[in-house]
């Protein structure tokens, strides 16, 4: 018998920390508290499986079936976001139902990609202060330090103003045609 080797040659292709990178963005496209709920389901099913040989059965319409195979998806896609949360409940060592929501709720931290905020903020660092983007982030740079500078009778008289506004903007919307929906 003759052996034959097969030999795998690397063209640049992925490297560790990309790979982790792209895990990483689409694991944090997944709340927490979806890939928790996954937990009982799968250990439902490996139950089922252990007794019976089989997994779940398929259910009304298959929902009980389809309910498995998803979780069976999302658990080790979702478990990157998941795993910090459930490393913060047992730190904090408060399990009951109201403390492990809350921590399961709360935004995801920005990683990887990260939300709007961290995007924009990466996508003005290289912007050209005298095109038309940084003219207008630099206006806006400057509101925003107006508005920090300004006096507490300078904010209230601001808010009275916008809501003077608004309420005439609902008062030129209201037509006599137009059904009220209050």
């Amino acid at each position: 018998t003759s052996r034959r080797a097969l030999v795998v040659r690397s063209d640049g292709g992925l490297s560790v920390d990309e790979i982790k990178d792209k895990y990483m963005e689409y694991t944090n496209k997944i709340p927490p508290i979806i890939t928790a709920g996954t937990i009982p389901v799968i250990a439902l099913s490996l139950l089922c499986k252990q007794l019976t040989g089989s997994g779940l059965p398929a259910g009304p319409f298959g929902l009980i079936g389809l309910t498995e195979g998803l979780s069976y998806l999302v658990l080790p896609l979702g478990f990157g976001s998941l795993l910090p949360r459930l490393q913060e409940i047992a730190s904090d060592g408060d399990f009951s139902k109201d403390a492990v929501l809350a921590v399961l709720q709360k935004p995801l931290p920005l990683t990887g990609r990260g939300g709007a905020d961290q995007r924009v903020t990466k996508l003005t660092e290289n912007v050209d202060p005298n095109s038309p983007m940084g003219m207008q982030l630099k206006e806006l740079e400057q509101r925003k330090k107006e508005k920090e500078n300004m006096s507490d009778e300078e904010k209230a008289a601001n808010e009275a103003l916008k809501k003077k506004l608004a309420d005439q903007a609902l008062k030129n919307y209201k037509r006599e045609d137009m059904p009220d929906f209050e």
